[in-house]
Protein backbone atom coordinates (compact mmCIF):
# COMPACT_ATOMS: atom_id res chain seq x y z
CA UNK A 1 0.00 0.00 0.00
CA UNK A 2 2.79 2.29 0.54
CA UNK A 3 5.71 3.06 -1.93
CA UNK A 4 8.55 5.36 -1.90
CA UNK A 5 6.98 6.79 1.30
CA UNK A 6 3.84 7.74 -0.36
CA UNK A 7 0.38 6.02 -0.31
CA UNK A 8 -0.52 4.57 -3.69
CA UNK A 9 -3.95 5.63 -3.79
CA UNK A 10 -5.20 9.50 -3.68
CA UNK A 11 -8.43 11.34 -2.66
CA UNK A 12 -9.88 13.22 -5.47
CA UNK A 13 -12.37 15.97 -3.54
CA UNK A 14 -13.84 16.60 -7.24
CA UNK A 15 -14.90 13.35 -8.28
CA UNK A 16 -18.14 11.78 -6.38
CA UNK A 17 -18.08 8.26 -4.37
CA UNK A 18 -19.21 5.16 -5.86
CA UNK A 19 -19.62 1.56 -4.47
CA UNK A 20 -20.49 -1.74 -5.30
CA UNK A 21 -23.13 -4.15 -4.34
CA UNK A 22 -22.46 -7.50 -5.38
CA UNK A 23 -25.72 -9.96 -4.30
CA UNK A 24 -25.08 -12.80 -1.96
CA UNK A 25 -25.01 -15.65 -4.62
CA UNK A 26 -24.32 -14.09 -7.53
CA UNK A 27 -22.75 -15.94 -10.51
CA UNK A 28 -20.78 -13.63 -12.06
CA UNK A 29 -20.13 -9.78 -11.57
CA UNK A 30 -22.61 -8.53 -14.08
CA UNK A 31 -25.20 -8.24 -10.97
CA UNK A 32 -23.08 -5.74 -9.10
CA UNK A 33 -25.31 -2.86 -8.34
CA UNK A 34 -23.47 0.83 -8.64
CA UNK A 35 -24.60 3.66 -5.96
CA UNK A 36 -23.24 7.18 -6.00
CA UNK A 37 -22.66 9.37 -3.06
CA UNK A 38 -21.90 12.88 -2.20
CA UNK A 39 -17.98 12.99 -1.96
CA UNK A 40 -16.64 10.70 0.48
CA UNK A 41 -13.58 8.03 0.94
CA UNK A 42 -14.96 4.78 2.09
CA UNK A 43 -11.79 2.98 3.88
CA UNK A 44 -13.60 -0.31 5.73
CA UNK A 45 -17.22 -1.65 5.52
CA UNK A 46 -18.32 -3.20 9.07
CA UNK A 47 -20.95 -5.09 8.07
CA UNK A 48 -24.15 -5.48 6.04
CA UNK A 49 -27.19 -7.14 6.54
CA UNK A 50 -31.16 -7.48 4.57
CA UNK A 51 -33.51 -5.80 5.90
CA UNK A 52 -36.70 -6.56 3.57
CA UNK A 53 -35.86 -4.88 0.33
CA UNK A 54 -33.38 -2.82 1.69
CA UNK A 55 -29.78 -3.41 2.34
CA UNK A 56 -28.54 -1.60 5.89
CA UNK A 57 -24.84 -0.82 5.36
CA UNK A 58 -22.60 -0.29 8.74
CA UNK A 59 -19.31 1.72 7.10
CA UNK A 60 -16.19 3.89 7.84
CA UNK A 61 -16.68 7.37 5.82
CA UNK A 62 -14.63 10.42 6.05
CA UNK A 63 -16.03 13.24 4.04
CA UNK A 64 -12.73 14.88 3.58
CA UNK A 65 -9.42 12.78 4.18
CA UNK A 66 -6.44 13.66 4.58
CA UNK A 67 -3.91 10.66 3.89
CA UNK A 68 -0.73 12.22 4.25
CA UNK A 69 -1.60 11.42 8.21
CA UNK A 70 -1.13 7.89 7.16
CA UNK A 71 1.75 8.19 5.61
CA UNK A 72 5.46 8.59 6.52
CA UNK A 73 5.00 12.15 6.64
CA UNK A 74 3.40 13.03 9.67
CA UNK A 75 3.97 9.27 11.52
CA UNK A 76 4.96 10.83 14.55
CA UNK A 77 1.81 13.04 15.07
CA UNK A 78 0.03 9.17 15.48
CA UNK A 79 2.46 7.71 17.79
CA UNK A 80 0.60 9.14 20.62
CA UNK A 81 -2.73 9.18 19.23
CA UNK A 82 -5.84 7.75 21.22
CA UNK A 83 -9.71 7.94 22.03
CA UNK A 84 -11.64 7.34 24.32
CA UNK A 85 -15.21 5.51 23.88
Amino acid sequence: MVKENKLIFTFDAIKKARFGVLPRYAKDDLLIQWFELPNCFIFHNANAREEGDELVLITCRLENPDLDMVSGSVKEKLENFSNEL
